[in-house]
């Protein structure tokens, strides 16, 4: 689900300029909201099984982390709970059936305005090009410049992939022939493999705001120190593989920039 409304809001990024209109932002301010109703319950999640289970048996802190999986299973549960009201509410129906008619009917699609007249009668091979090329392009500058960014500019730098690896999926179909989709598949495997360096890097940022919140009670206890323990245990090790996925973001970079471009 989580997947789905990122790549409808790629979707609505990607075609900003002929989806202008009163319309347009409740809808996308909307789909932000729900999203984020989403998002704790993945972040306990990935937490719990990649950081946190498989430590099983092999940390020096046996006790600690069990003490935090448990304080970590409740605070997942709690999240679920909130992701499962979104879906129940009033709130979640009103926004399928208000993006649904906006995308089928909206203003956007009928206007007389020549402006948006001529965005909507532009060759959809002519401005996919121009699209892919200028994302692709601030990607690569971005990148450049990889040690320098600090860990919000590394969260920007992952989505800016991600829709740039969404965007090529959306326009496959205006792209055919062989040599370009063995180029597009080629493109889309590198971009998903920064993708997945730069969200972990992205994880272990989420991780160390988790760790505070773990950590910080005003009324100390033993339980209490032993997760804060265990946090700053598998935070430490993060801290550590840090580098290492910086230098992966970076050598997977070179390949992008010497890849020939498919809308070409």
């Amino acid at each position: 689900m989580r997947v789905g409304l990122r790549r409808l809001r790629t979707a609505i990024s990607v075609f900003k300029e002929l989806l202008q209109g009163p319309e347009a932002e409740p809808i996308k301010t909307e789909l932000k909201w729900l999203t984020e109703q989403l998002g704790p319950a993945r972040d306990f999640d990935v937490l719990l099984e990649k950081r946190v289970r498989p430590l099983r048996g092999a940390a020096p802190i046996p006790k600690q982390l069990g003490v935090l999986e448990r304080d970590l299973e409740a605070k997942r549960a709690g999240a679920l709970e909130r992701a499962k009201a979104a879906v129940d509410s009033d709130r979640y129906r009103a926004i399928g059936l208000r993006t649904a008619l906006w995308l089928v009917n909206g203003a956007w699609s009928s206007s007389q305005d020549p402006v948006t007249v001529s965005r909507r009668d532009r060759p959809a091979g002519e401005f996919a090009a121009e699209i892919l090329a200028k994302r692709s392009k601030r990607i690569l500058k971005k990148i450049a410049d990889i040690e320098a960014l600090d860990a919000y500019g590394r969260h920007k730098l992952r989505i800016a992939v991600k829709k740039l690896r969404y965007a090529c999926e959306f326009f496959s179909g205006l792209f055919d022939g062989r040599r370009r989709t063995v180029q597009r598949n080629r493109l889309g495997r590198i971009l998903k493999s920064l993708q997945d360096a730069l969200g972990t890097l992205n994880d272990f940022e989420v991780h160390r705001r988790l760790a505070a919140t773990v950590a910080h009670r005003r009324k100390r206890s033993r339980e209490q120190s032993e997760k804060a323990l265990a946090m700053g245990f598998i935070t430490g090790q993060e801290q550590q593989q840090t580098t290492r996925y910086i230098a992966a973001v970076k050598e997977t970079s070179a390949r992008l920039t010497d890849l020939p471009k498919f809308w070409k």
